[in-house]
């Protein structure tokens, strides 16, 4: 173990009473914002107190709904899935990225090396082994249809990363285990994304889901998109060099300071999964 994870692992022992404890995630339930092609999640009660003595549901969603991490296996064929993620890669030391008032004023700003670069001036080296989050705000705008930020033309307005940066992290060798992020996708809004060819599958998965009106129909547009790989720049930067995980949708990011806090990620387990619904937990260092 390297000074700085030593270091920083000494800073961050939970308190008896929880008090340093952050929690990162949203509540699942069937409101919750979702791109409009996902199958809605639809939660059914299964036994009631009043008739059987217990209370449990039958909950419908899909993997990467609501917060969830993200498994290699997500996109690239042969990588990890779910449950094949050793837990010393479920937890790490928080690098916090603040871009929140860049993305005030432009709800389509990307992450960049400029901002890696002055956080290390700030705090040092990216240490090996951490979670690279950025904090735009947008946690503040979920279940409001700012969230996803719509346009006219059907278009998606919401922060990401850069490519380049992910590209800088990998040439210079800052081996993060994973990057996250209070938006949908770490790859930021469908009208930043250029490539055409990316550009025509995200519309043709919201034109079917437009044709879809019941969750059977739903499915179907699912299966359809199955095999095609997406437009995802930000990960094929990462994928092909270092098993990186993804964490999406989180919530409470403003009380993560931008170094010295630690991140443990409950995710469940699906077998043979390419990820899952989260529990994320930030443990805040004892200088806050």
């Amino acid at each position: 173990m390297s000074k700085v994870i030593r270091e920083w692992t000494e800073s961050c022992m939970i308190q008896a009473d929880g008090s340093n404890l952050v929690d990162l995630s949203h509540d699942w339930h069937e409101k919750m914002p979702q791109p409009s092609f996902f199958p809605p999640m639809i939660q059914e009660p299964f036994d009631t107190l009043d008739k059987d003595g217990v209370m449990s549901f039958y909950n419908h969603l899909l993997e990467s709904c609501g917060t969830h991490c993200e498994a290699p296996a997500h996109l690239l064929s042969g990588a990890p899935t779910i449950d094949k993620i050793p837990p010393s890669w479920l937890t790490g030391p928080a690098v916090v990225i603040n871009a929140r008032e860049k993305c005030d004023t432009n709800p389509d700003y990307k992450l960049n090396v400029k901002d890696l670069m002055n956080w290390e001036s700030n705090h040092g080296r990216i240490p090996d082994h951490s979670w690279l989050i950025m904090y735009s705000g947008w946690a503040e705008k979920w279940e409001t249809s700012a969230f996803f930020n719509i346009d006219k033309d059907g278009k998606d307005h919401y922060p990401g990363f850069n490519p380049a940066a992910m590209r800088w992290l990998v040439q210079n060798n800052r081996h993060i285990i994973g990057i996250a992020t209070e938006c949908m996708s770490p790859e930021g809004g469908s009208a930043t994304r250029s490539s055409e060819q990316g550009e025509k599958r995200h519309l043709k998965a919201r034109a079917k889901e437009r044709n879809s009106t019941t969750k059977e129909n739903s499915m179907v547009g699912m299966k359809a998109r199955a095999g095609k790989m997406p437009f995802t720049p930000v990960r094929n930067e990462l994928l092909p060099v270092w098993n990186t995980l993804v964490l999406s949708n989180l919530a409470n990011v403003a009380r993560l300071p931008e170094t010295g806090a630690w991140i443990i990620v409950g995710v469940i387990s699906f077998r043979g999964g390419s990820g899952g619904q989260a529990r994320v937990f930030g443990i805040l260092p004892d200088s806050v």
